[in-house]
Formats: C-alpha cells, structure tokens, sequence
C-alpha cells in the first residue's frame, strides 16, 4: 500500500500538502480568539482606509435653532438665523504592525500527547486582542483628561471616589454622577460603555463593603444587601447565582483586566514614543495611570483607523521543520470627543 492509498483529513481534494486543512482550521482559530477577546477596541467609531499612514475623523459642534415671524427670509445674512456650525479634526495615525507569531516544530507536534493548534491558536489571538484593548481604554482615558475639540464645547471629566475599587456602592455612585455628567454634556444615551474591573464587577453584584443589617445604604436593600441584583432595582438585569449583571446607571458594563494602574511613560516600550514603540507615528498611549479606577464612554469619544484587519499568516518553514503561523493588524486609536468619556478615578 502506498501513501496515495490512504484519506489524508488535512489535505485538500487528494492533492497538495496533507497539513492544508488543518492549518486553514488554525487560522479560524486564531482569529475567532481574537474577535472574541477584542472586546473594548471595537466598541469605539471606526473608519477604514485602503493605503496611507493617517486619517483626518471629523469632529462637528452644534447647530442653533430660532423662532421664525412671517416673511423672515431665512437665508438673509443679516437675519443671523442660519446656524454657523463649528467643524474639527482629529488625526489618527496607524501604529506599527501589532503581531503575535509561533512555529510549532513537527516532532514536537508529532510527539505530543495533546492537542497543540488549538491552544496555541487562542494565545496567538488572545496576545493581540489585549493589546488592542489596551490601547483602546488608555486612548479613552486620555480622552476623559483632554480638553474640547470643538470650541465652545466641553471636554472631558473625571470623578473621584477613594472607594470606588472595593466599594460597589461607591462605584455605583460614581457611575451615575458620570451619566449626570453626560446628559449635561449632551451626550447620546445610546452607545455608552462602563470599562471597570471583574472585581469591581462582582462588588456591584454583591457588595462585600454593604452590611446586610445595614438601614440606610445609597442603593441597596437592607434586607438582602444586593447593591444592584433585587427585583426592585434591576429587573432581568443580571444573575446573582451566575454573577452576571448587565448595565448600571445606563452603562453596558464592559469588566477587564487590562484598565491600566501605573505611571506609564513616553518610554514605556509598549506605549511610548522610543523605538519599536507602539506610537510611533505619533499617537500617544502613555501617562499617568496610577489612581485609574475605569473609564465610562460613548463610542465617539475614540476613533480607531484600521488599515489592515486581523489577518492570520501560515508558512511552511522547510529550513526549522514547522510551521510559523502569525497574526498581524495595523491600527491606530486617537481621541476625538472628550466629553463623551469619564475617568473613573480614586484621587
């Protein structure tokens, strides 16, 4: 019996190489990680280019309106009625190539007790994912710090609770005090976001800071000391048992792990401006992060450029025996509302 004898699942239409499916299933693997893992980067305006290295994303102020008396014209300029509506630009440059990339050598596949693409598939995935949500919560919160665009308008703002990292309450106060702040600010109800840790997540399902025997809590029941999950506050909102809970204080809750604690610099080798950097075409990622609590936004508060989407690379490399696989986009996320974003912040 010859080789041509067998049914090779890897290889295409009984010809070509007998490894041509699977790594076409790796590939869908990678990417299906990675779309599943980009979770605050896509939540932001998005706009896509064939070519170029930068995108002007149009920012406009607001219109007037007037009583109008019969025989008025309109259109007369000394009238003063048309409105004279105020126009910006923000630029958004394409970072460098953000990758993840790995060779499977084909003995250590073929010796291997487990199954190797799948995992490596997620971590290929799952590496530019978070670096992209990253970029994306940092561009957010240096949107809620940045002043107007448009003249006129406002910029952002921040609010301040020491307790809002281990207090549900407190961080459920503060998140209401941020939509205040946005429905003064005009800001569309629709498409308003609360980044916030899992573990301030699960303060807001079950308060650990909130005595059951408590009489007088900001928000919560006396009795049972759920800050948000009872039926009268939270109707379908969540589930206590599954600590699932959905919105609050009209935000989409969006829990991660990625909201950024630190002072980072201009050369921080991820965020800064120094070689090999992701900003190096002029975006800015770093400052200081270190009383950082989360961010709450709308999604035109950031815009992200995309010049090319997440695409998955595999190659036979004959000279190293295996396979390299790689994912690769070019980006760049930049401010362009800030009164569309709130930092959440505990000094």
């Amino acid at each position: 019996m010859s080789d041509t004898d067998f049914s090779r699942p890897g290889q295409s239409n009984l010809s070509g190489s007998d490894r041509a499916l699977f790594y076409k299933k790796f590939s869908g693997e990678v990417l299906a990680t990675f779309v599943q893992m980009n979770r605050v980067a896509p939540l932001v305006r998005q706009r896509s280019i064939a070519s170029g290295k930068s995108a002007g994303f149009q920012v406009l102020g607001r219109a007037t309106a007037f009583f109008h008396s019969a025989g008025k014209d309109i259109s007369d300029t000394a009238n003063n009625l048309l409105s004279q509506i105020a126009g910006a630009e923000r630029v958004i440059n394409i970072d460098s190539m953000l990758m993840s990339a790995v060779t499977i050598y084909d003995l250590d596949e073929a010796m291997s007790e487990w199954e190797v693409r799948g995992p490596y598939a997620r971590e290929l995935g799952r590496a530019v994912a978070v670096m992209s949500d990253r970029l994306a919560i940092h561009t957010l919160i240096l949107a809620a710090r940045a002043s107007a665009t448009i003249s006129g308008l406002n910029g952002g703002s921040v609010v301040v609770d020491a307790a809002m990292k281990t207090s549900g309450v407190a961080l459920m106060n503060a998140l209401f005090a941020a939509k205040v702040d946005m429905d003064h600010k005009d800001v569309p109800e629709d498409g308003r976001f609360a980044v916030i840790s899992w573990d301030q997540h699960a303060n807001l399902i079950r308060d650990p800071s909130v005595s059951i025997a408590a009489t007088s809590p900001t928000i919560t029941q006396a009795t049972v000391g759920y800050p948000l999950l009872n039926g009268d506050l939270s109707k379908a909102n969540g589930d206590f048992a599954q600590a699932r809970l959905y919105t609050a204080a009209g935000f989409l809750l969006v829990p991660t792990n990625h909201l950024p604690s630190t002072n980072i610099t201009s050369g921080d080798a991820d965020f800064g401006t120094g070689s090999g950097g992701a900003s190096e075409q002029g975006n800015v990622y770093y400052g200081d992060f270190s009383n950082t609590a989360g961010v709450c936004f709308q999604s035109e508060a950031a815009g992200r450029l995309m010049l090319r989407d997440a695409q998955v690379e595999s190659s036979r490399e004959h000279r190293l025996k295996g396979w390299l696989t790689s994912i690769a986009l070019a980006q760049g996320l930049g401010i362009l509302r800030p009164e569309c974003a709130v930092e959440l912040a505990i000094a």
